[in-house]
């Protein structure tokens, strides 16, 4: 065997940093995501205590080496128009798992390289733009991390919403705990 020759399991999962386009899904909104009474209609976010968003997480436990994903969504209510999100560079999303010590083990934008720079997305009248977010049960280099608790976040980063400026965190999130056996 060549000592200077790597062997398969010697290079990490997230050694080679694949391009990535974000593709989020365009879906209706849930019934119930009406305008409201006073006629505010902006994007409705993922934690802001409404009807119009729908997060969801994988199962609570998963073997080492197995996926994990959760998603969330950003909507318009029915009766809202539609809404422009704007991104400076091609990230839309981030995945964020700390262990029980609150450390942090694997984040999402660290793995790949953003092929997609500046653009928008446009969300219509009653639609949602709805992201998925996985975690393959490894560090952030690659290596498969031990078994324990750990909390995934998932958060969404829009730069603008309708040509205004937005602030850190202000594109919602959500998480959740799953243990790796």
């Amino acid at each position: 065997a060549d000592p200077h020759r790597p062997t398969a399991t010697a290079a990490p999962r997230h050694a080679q940093r694949d391009a990535y386009v974000e593709s989020p899904r365009d879906v209706a909104a849930p019934q119930t995501c009406r305008q409201g009474p006073t006629g505010s209609a902006g994007p409705v976010f993922y934690g802001g205590a409404t009807a119009c968003s729908v997060a969801s997480s994988g199962p609570s436990s998963v073997k080492r080496g197995g996926t994990v994903s959760g998603s969330t969504d950003i909507c318009v209510p029915y009766g809202g128009g539609q809404s422009i999100l704007g991104y400076d560079h091609g990230q839309e999303h981030e995945v964020i798992v700390t262990n029980a010590d609150g450390e942090l083990v694997y984040r999402f934008s660290d793995t790949v390289r953003f092929a997609q720079g500046a653009h928008r997305r446009t969300i219509g009248d009653g639609r949602c733009l709805a992201w998925t977010g996985t975690w393959d049960t490894t560090y952030t280099n690659g290596t498969l991390v031990p078994s324990g608790r750990y909390e995934v976040t998932l958060s969404l980063r829009p730069d603008s919403i309708g040509g205004r400026r937005t602030s850190a965190g202000e594109g919602g999130s959500m998480g959740f705990s799953v243990d790796v056996q």
